[in-house]
């Protein structure tokens, strides 16, 4: 019975991810510091369980249709994004991605920006700093807004003049990660789908995530390691900050919330244990006392899943789908206006 269910499921609702190069070129290249970046003229079509999507990579190695000038003309507002796989815009279309959806608003809005949608799956935010590092003194971008994750912290090592072979192995695995993509999936099909269906729920969802290691993103009282964690991130933030302040950029955090944040808030469930406010707490205070800004999503993200009920991330893949692309645009331009009308005044 197995085995048929098995068949009938591969034949009529496949759950395995397929990559295929368009052009022969893969979305990755290897890189000796970062250990991968975007593949300049990549054309890539993913096919998975949740989502079909095509990704095109820029000359310049981004998610962008636009070439960006150099130098910067003084008339334009230069904005660079740096990010992980949330940046990138896994699983939705280029239209739909929350980079190019604060970028239009912005523009409709009469604002000339030019924005630079710098991101790279499987980055955390060392490996974002270092490419901050290597881009901004290339684009001489007005504005850094770097957005983060809380599984950031898992990862995040210090910046050091040479790395450990540990750092250099992790690097390398991450960037298998971003070539392979079928980290979610199941070799049975009909395990996948069945998956996706438990997901579904919200309650099941929350269950299933706090009887996992990723609930040590947000368990209280934090642990040894995350407290250590937070403090290199920090540094790393910190870092990032000196940097362009020494170019004369303004540094932005972003805060983008994983799905299990948005469901706990949005539910009203409360976890023994559990504070998924937690990391916003504690950066939004490290950067108030840095003099930065910090934007946390998740109350927008959260508001507009229990007005509309509509899901904001695939359940299974965990990104933001086009609903949820389209509120952490929205929500990023929302506090860009606002904060270019407290200048004026």
């Amino acid at each position: 019975l197995l085995t048929v269910l098995e068949v009938l499921t591969r034949l009529a609702l496949p759950q395995d991810y397929h990559t295929t190069s368009l052009n022969g070129l893969a979305t990755a290249k290897d890189d000796s510091i970062l250990g991968h970046l975007n593949q300049p003229g990549a054309h890539v079509r993913l096919d998975a369980p949740e989502f079909s999507v095509e990704y095109v990579v820029s000359e310049e190695g981004f998610r962008d249709e636009v070439t960006h000038s150099r130098p910067k003309p003084d008339s334009v507002l230069r904005i660079l994004l740096l990010g992980d796989s949330f940046t990138w815009g896994a699983g939705v279309a280029y239209g739909g991605i929350w980079p190019v959806v604060f970028e239009r608003r912005c523009l409709a809005d009469g604002l000339p920006v030019d924005v630079i949608k710098a991101g790279v799956s499987g980055y955390d935010t060392r490996q974002e700093v270092i490419y901050l590092e290597r881009l901004l003194p290339k684009y001489r971008p007005n504005i850094v807004i770097l957005a983060f994750l809380p599984n950031d912290l898992v990862t995040n090592l210090p910046i050091s003049g040479n790395d450990s072979l540990e750092r250099r192995q992790a690097l390398e695995q991450d960037s298998l990660l971003v070539r392979n993509q079928g980290v979610k999936d199941s070799p049975l099909h009909i395990v996948t789908l069945l998956k996706r269906l438990v997901m579904s729920n919200d309650f099941l969802y929350t269950k299933l995530y706090f009887n996992t290691d990723r609930s040590q993103y947000f368990s209280l009282p934090a642990a040894d390691r995350l407290n250590a964690q937070v403090k290199i991130t920090k540094d790393l933030l910190a870092r990032a900050l000196t940097y362009c302040r020494s170019n004369r950029t303004a540094f932005i955090a972003y805060s983008i919330p994983q799905q299990i944040q948005v469901l706990v808030k949005a539910r009203e469930y409360h976890p023994s244990g559990i504070d998924v406010d937690f990391i916003d707490r504690e950066f939004s205070t490290f950067a108030h006392d840095s003099s930065f800004a910090w934007i946390p999503a998740l109350p927008a993200l959260v508001e507009r899943y229990q007005c509309d009920g509509k899901d904001l991330f695939f359940r299974l893949n965990g990104h933001l789908n086009r609903e949820g692309n389209a509120a952490v645009g929205d929500y990023l331009y929302s506090k860009f206006r606002e904060g270019r009308r407290n200048e004026i005044r």
